[in-house]
């Protein structure tokens, strides 16, 4: 499919048929309310820092990806799934993001929250 694609955008351009819309991959939709649900110790700010979303942004599934992948580099198994809304009009899904916690992610959690009151300017 990537090859025909690609053959029919260079067959285009060198014929001169002007633009060529080529099909999105991924399919977005506009985030709307983030809901944090199973964090004990972990407290939400450590959470929503590794989160590649934010409210009201417009993102593609795979910034869904990325944001679990960035919280399991730090020991946090989260899950996070894409609710509809009630209302077939409304643009924005709401997001719920599942934590559970493991030692190795308190850990980090502490350490983070170490440096930050050591120094508030710090970034992980």
């Amino acid at each position: 499919m990537g090859k025909y694609l690609f053959a029919v955008v260079l067959l285009g351009a060198l014929i001169g048929c002007g633009e060529v819309a080529l099909p999105n991959p991924e399919p977005t939709f506009l985030v709307g309310d983030i809901i944090l649900n199973g964090n004990v110790t972990i407290q939400d700010y450590f959470i929503r820092e590794r989160l590649e979303f934010y409210p009201s942004q417009r993102i593609s599934p795979l910034a869904l990806r990325a944001s679990e992948k960035r919280l399991a580099m730090v020991g946090i198994d989260a899950r996070i799934i894409v609710e509809e809304p009630l209302d077939p009009d409304d643009p924005f899904k709401t997001i719920q993001v599942v934590v559970t916690e493991t030692p190795w992610a308190q850990l980090a959690f502490r350490i983070s929250h170490a440096f930050r009151s050591l120094n508030p300017l710090w970034e992980p």
